[in-house]
């Protein structure tokens, strides 16, 4: 899906992946173990190269997203960036489940590193709050994980939250995440974002918010 004429949002299990088309392609969350190929078909499709991919940012260190980065890593060469807090869970030196105090997402966390317990990948890149990665800012937004990260395009107004919306945007009220560390620091982070000048907000998991985007994410907060 075309959001901007640099942006595409790639549809894959339960959840996205973001394309930023420039002279080389970034990609923004990588999916769960098994999306690559569908990736590399959806860069295809508009006409470019796997090869052209040289950057993947990982929002986060939870399999949905950092499930696919060691295999297009292998295929394409791209360089893997995350949070500095974050990088040890993507490498396999810490476990997901952890920090989750939810009995049942620290379950979920410890069977799926239990089942992809190779797709632990290297960190080239650590990231902090406030660096500059190819024209987007890095907006340490903890709460999701310690090292959760959104990214912010200035020159299209977009944000790239990660998980750090909820799904349930643009409900009233709030209902905890069973794979966050920190609820506070959720709405902390929200609070955070809204300091921003933004247009489009657009999360991996749930509903994206493509016009008016602040006002919307206001009446949540």
């Amino acid at each position: 899906m075309k959001i901007t004429n640099r942006i595409y949002a790639i549809n894959l299990f339960i959840n996205r992946a973001y394309l930023i088309v420039e002279d080389k392609l970034i990609l923004i969350d990588s999916g769960f173990p098994g999306s690559a190929h569908r990736i590399i078909k959806f860069i295809r499709s508009i006409g470019r190269n796997e090869k052209e991919l040289k950057l993947i940012i990982l929002t986060h260190y939870h399999i949905d997203h950092k499930g696919s980065a060691r295999k297009l890593k292998s295929l394409t060469g791209a360089k893997i960036a995350a949070h500095v807090l974050d990088a040890p869970y993507i490498e396999g030196k810490i476990g997901a489940f952890r920090k989750v105090k939810n009995p049942f997402g620290k379950f979920f966390l410890f069977i799926a590193e239990i089942l992809f317990l190779y797709e632990r990948v290297k960190v080239d890149i650590l990231l902090k709050d406030g660096d500059e990665i190819n024209h987007l800012k890095v907006i340490h937004t903890p709460g999701h994980t310690m090292g959760s990260i959104s990214l912010y395009d200035s020159i299209e107004k977009v944000i790239f939250s990660g998980d750090t919306m909820p799904p349930q945007l643009g409900k009233m009220g709030w209902s905890r995440n069973p794979y966050s560390v920190n609820s506070k620091m959720e709405k902390e982070s929200l609070k955070k974002l809204m300091k921003l000048d933004f247009e489009k907000f657009l999360p991996t998991d749930g509903k994206m918010v493509l016009k008016d985007a602040k006002r919307v994410l206001s009446q949540f907060v």
